[in-house]
């Protein structure tokens, strides 16, 4: 599928989150010019890699949001309160970021003035609000009927069941205010994503676990398309394949309870 072709189905599939994604791509991608030329150091790195981080990853889960709702039909209530708070959640939670970023201070777990902890907790209750609207999709996928290659649809469920187990990863971080362990916030780190290299660092698992909501259906998707294997077989490797997912997801997030790092 071109990209013309795919920009144009998110649009068809559900235009308020398609505009929502093309938004903080945009944003994201005029985020590289402050980045160019502010020499400021935030934690140790350039204070507007973070937004750009989470422009791209806010564009990509929207989309798929999108991708998903279509197959349910549009008149659904829940379809559009999904729809609507995904929307207003993710164009608060990343103008937030934006603007802690511009001001110089970090945006997470920032309790240092009445303002930082107002726009932090106004952050925590986007997250909360986005993670009811994503266990509503996993609700209508598990009992609403819909047409779909049995392969794919469990492998939407269990893609959208880890992302719920990885939310459960990010409210750790909350509570401990910081996603490192056994070191402190803002040491050395890999390039872009900064996870950390000298200690535990808890968004390594929570990344990895939010972003199995594309990767499990992605996987069917292919099965289906490409290796032509009949359906016993694609649920047999659909199981090998989560059994994988999850054992590295597990592995990842007690190295980093443990204060190891990754590398």
């Amino acid at each position: 599928m071109k990209i013309s072709e795919f920009l144009g189905t998110i649009h068809q599939r559900d235009s308020l989150l398609f505009r929502s994604g093309l938004f903080t791509l945009i944003v994201g991608v005029l985020l590289l010019f402050p980045m160019a030329i502010d020499d400021r150091l935030i934690m140790g790195i350039n204070p507007w890699i973070k937004p750009i981080k989470f422009c791209l990853s806010i564009t990509i889960f929207v989309w798929t949001v999108a991708w998903l709702l279509e197959y349910f039909p549009k008149t659904l209530l829940w379809r559009k309160i999904i729809s609507k708070t995904v929307f207003v959640t993710m164009l608060i939670e990343i103008l937030i970021i934006i603007i802690q970023a511009g001001r110089g201070t970090t945006s997470h777990y920032n309790f240092t003035t009445q303002l930082n902890g107002a726009l932090f907790g106004i952050m925590g209750i986007m997250i909360a609000l986005v993670t009811l609207a994503i266990m509503g999709l996993f609700f209508l996928f598990i009992f609403k009927k819909v047409n779909l290659d049995r392969v794919y649809l469990n492998a939407i469920r269990i893609g959208i069941a880890i992302f719920l187990l990885a939310s459960y990863v990010g409210s750790i971080m909350i509570s401990n205010e910081a996603h490192t362990v056994g070191v402190k916030d803002g040491g050395p780190g890999l390039p872009f994503v900064n996870w950390s290299t000298i200690g535990g660092d808890l968004r390594i698992a929570h990344f990895l676990g939010l972003h199995a909501i594309q990767i499990f259906p992605l996987f069917a998707y292919w099965m289906i398309k490409k290796t032509g294997i009949k359906m016993k077989e694609r649920m047999v490797a659909l199981l090998i394949f989560t059994i994988l997912f999850l054992s590295v997801l597990a592995f990842i997030f007690f190295q980093a309870q443990e204060g190891k790092p990754l590398l």
